[in-house]
């Protein structure tokens, strides 16, 4: 069934289309699930939200499982999505057992260096760096920057976010000279890696005057 947000009714748009026009669930497609989440009150009705989303998401998960197969495709971006939630929640062992899947599923079906196989290493690495594996996450954040660099180039966005995230891991936990190799040659555009290079540098300086 088509449903219509407060904000498209607003904007004149008819049910089915998104703030854009943009047709939605369109034939042939795998059906978009959209949540209109009010707040009523403080942390109650945050957390009854999230539980509504997280259920949601699972949900689809499993529902695309079952129609598509365990391995496919759209069934991993599906638990990816699920993966990355359960993460952000704290909810860290729901989130290993998905993001591994999801992982392992992406290595298999489309190889080790395609974008989605790299935004898995990625996710997986901010897993292990949640769960306070700090080396075991540097390994896979070093092989997300690294392949993703050789396959997309180091200025892709999702280069940028990878890079960005191995630099931020790395300046918190001090390690200052791999951090000013991995985010020393970013061209002054790339924004997202410069937000933790000023920090950085200041860092170094103190560090080499004590």
């Amino acid at each position: 069934s088509k449903v219509q947000t407060p904000e498209m009714k607003k904007a004149g748009r008819a049910p089915g289309r998104n703030l854009r026009g943009v047709v939605l669930n369109k034939p042939g497609t795998v059906p978009r699930t959209c949540v209109v989440i009010q707040f009523a009150d403080g942390g109650r009705a945050v957390k009854i939200a999230l539980d509504r989303l997280m259920d949601t998401l699972q949900l689809r998960a499993r529902s695309i499982a079952k129609r598509k197969g365990e391995r496919h495709l759209t069934t991993l971006l599906a638990r990816a999505r699920l993966g990355t939630s359960l993460r952000s929640r704290g909810m860290l062992p729901e989130a290993e057992a998905v993001l591994r899947e999801v992982l392992e599923g992406y290595e298999q079906q489309l190889g080790p260096v395609h974008p989605r196989t790299l935004f898995a290493v990625d996710a997986w690495a901010k897993l292990l760096q949640a769960k306070g594996d700090l080396e075991e996450s540097k390994k896979f954040y070093r092989r997300a920057v690294r392949d993703a660099r050789k396959k997309l180039g180091a200025s892709h966005p999702a280069t940028l976010a990878y890079t960005d995230d191995f630099g931020a891991l790395l300046h918190r936990n001090g390690d200052l000279l791999e951090a000013e190799e991995l985010l020393g040659p970013a061209h002054p555009d790339t924004l997202v890696s410069l937000r933790h290079v000023s920090s950085l540098l200041k860092d170094l300086g103190e560090l080499m005057e004590a």
